[in-house]
């Protein structure tokens, strides 16, 4: 299966794994590589008679299902009730978008071999994506980088919230004796996170980590002596850049703690999403099946405001978006959309629990996404994935593909961490 000395897989393989990790840079990006994989898949059907999509545990057929009826009812249980078929495809495309990603990634990350590729070269990229995103941040240059890596602190959170997972794991199994490459790369997606100054997605990272030393430590990974030093690396090159931007992050650090402390006031705690979420649900209340269409919340919210006297009161701005993964679903597709992404999580879960002492070529994969699902359904409740569709989102859904398509495992009764019990099945 080869075109000019070079399998069609593999060349599809790496326009996807590029193309996910470059979008950060501009949506056509994904776009193109989308179009680019589903050709050379195309071609190596027509060609060699190769299938387009395999499943290759029954676990994996489950998730594909579900996946699947997911994407079916979101884009198309509302498609009668919308005013604005334009309207209506924007919406749709998003999750025909994740149905995609998921596919591309199940089809070509099935193999030990291509998700080692995969991860070998999305954790030092994305490490000097992060370094980059900083140093436009806070580091006067006489020259410009991209614009794109100037981001709001929502889309910059949830960056780090995907990537920790895969960084931290990564780090510490297979850099676990370059020393250098190891703290940096946790120190720097650490800092991204923090210069975000989103407290939904620190929330997030502060209940994974935990979860991520646990497993480090019980696998003779890390020691209490390299968790201080890292932190007080960290704690150094935040001092540098705050001195070297006038005390930028000091300031905006001051914003963020007088917000986290306003414990009393829902409304300053929240940023006023205490607010939206009520309205919110009052809408999901109304229409629970179908919902009112994904891109169209504004124009709902904005009528929602006009119309309830009890809704004015607690707002004034038409919302676009509800700041919520599980509330923007329903208002968008209806309560089945919600149970359906979630019974998809919960399935993953499950595969990545029971493989979590299985290790593939030094990576513990099924660790890495047992810790980013759990983020993911935390990160929900402040934050929706589906939001960032033009850039960060593109990650969880090849993420999404490569848990479908690990293999499934069976783990022997052991003490303690013991990544050589697991077999497959």
């Amino acid at each position: 299966m080869r075109l000019y000395d070079v399998s069609y897989e593999i060349a599809a393989r790496y326009i996807y794994l590029t193309s996910i990790i470059f979008t950060i840079f501009a949506p056509a990006v994904h776009y193109v590589g989308y179009v680019l994989v589903l050709g050379l898949l195309i071609y190596g059907r027509v060609r060699y008679k190769d299938k387009l999509v395999s499943f290759k545990s029954k676990s994996c057929k489950d998730i594909s299902i579900v996946m699947t009826v997911f994407f079916i009812w979101s884009a198309f249980a509302n498609v009668f009730f919308m005013t604005d078929f334009e309207v209506w495809g924007q919406g749709a495309s998003v999750y025909l978008e994740l149905l995609v990603g998921y596919i591309f990634a199940v089809r070509l990350f099935d193999s030990e071999d291509a998700r080692k590729t995969f991860i070998k070269f999305f954790v030092p990229l994305t490490t000097f994506i992060f370094c980059l995103i900083i140093i436009k941040a806070y580091v006067p240059l006489p020259f410009t980088l991209p614009k794109r890596l100037t981001m709001n602190g929502n889309t910059l959170g949830l960056y780090p919230v995907l990537a920790v997972p895969y960084i931290f794991f990564y780090a510490l199994w297979i850099w676990e004796k370059r020393y250098f490459l190891k703290y940096f790369s946790c120190i720097v997606s650490m800092v991204t996170l923090f210069i975000s100054f989103a407290s939904g997605a620190w929330l997030t990272v502060f209940l994974m980590l935990p979860f991520i030393l646990y497993y480090a430590a019980c696998a003779g990974k890390i020691k209490l002596v390299s968790i201080g030093a890292g932190i007080c690396a960290g704690v150094l090159v935040l001092a540098a850049f705050n001195h070297i931007s006038g005390g930028a992050i000091q300031k905006r650090f001051e914003v963020e703690l007088r917000q986290i402390s306003s414990v009393r006031d829902a409304q300053s705690l929240t940023n006023h999403r205490s607010s939206i979420w009520r309205i919110v649900s009052g809408l999901v209340a109304d229409r629970p099946i179908a919902g009112y269409g994904r891109k169209n919340l504004e124009e709902v919210y904005g009528r929602a405001l006009k119309e309830n006297t009890e809704y004015a009161k607690l707002d004034f701005v038409a919302r676009s978006h509800a700041h919520n993964m599980y509330l923007e679903l329903a208002v968008s597709s209806g309560v089945p959309s919600v149970l359906l992404f979630v019974a998809a999580l919960f399935m993953m879960i499950k595969k990545c629990w029971r493989g979590r002492f299985r290790i593939e070529n030094g990576v513990p994969w099924h660790l890495i996404f047992l810790v980013m699902l759990g983020g993911q359904l935390v990160y929900g409740m402040t934050g929706d994935v589906f939001e960032a569709r033009r850039d960060l989102a593109v990650i969880f859904w090849a993420s999404m593909g490569i848990i479908a398509a690990l293999p499934e495992t069976r783990e022997k009764k052991d003490c303690g961490f013991a990544p050589q019990s697991a077999t497959t099945e």
